[in-house]
């Protein structure tokens, strides 16, 4: 199980940074704090799920608007929201799969 990790850095106040990993984001907040990085990132939400790829993409897509960079994971975005956008996306994505899976098991079930 991976996850989808929402962290901030006080030397970047209006920024946050959304990624996702197989790992952990304490490992990937670790990585990010390098010699051109003049404070450590802090972990501000951790969110474990299996569909952390398709999650991470997904809430790019969704905050594509607020994006510091393109080619960067930095969103100008406050990061409790982001996390409730996170669960929210993680609802409709878990609703869509339970649908999809019963529509298919009860189709299976009325077939002689």
């Amino acid at each position: 199980m991976g996850c989808v990790y929402i962290l901030e850095n006080p030397a970047m106040p209006d920024l946050i940074k959304i990624g996702q990993t197989g790992g952990t984001a304490q490992v990937c907040a670790d990585e990010l704090y390098t010699t051109g990085v003049p404070l450590p990132f802090k972990i501000v939400h951790e969110y474990p799920c299996e569909n952390h790829a398709q999650l991470g993409r997904a809430i790019h897509q969704k905050l594509a608007p607020h994006r510091y960079d393109q080619n960067r994971e930095f969103f100008e975005y406050p990061a409790d929201d982001a996390y409730q956008l996170l669960r929210d996306l993680e609802d409709r994505s878990y609703r869509r799969w339970t649908s999809h899976f019963l529509t298919r098991f009860k189709k299976k079930a009325e077939t002689p």
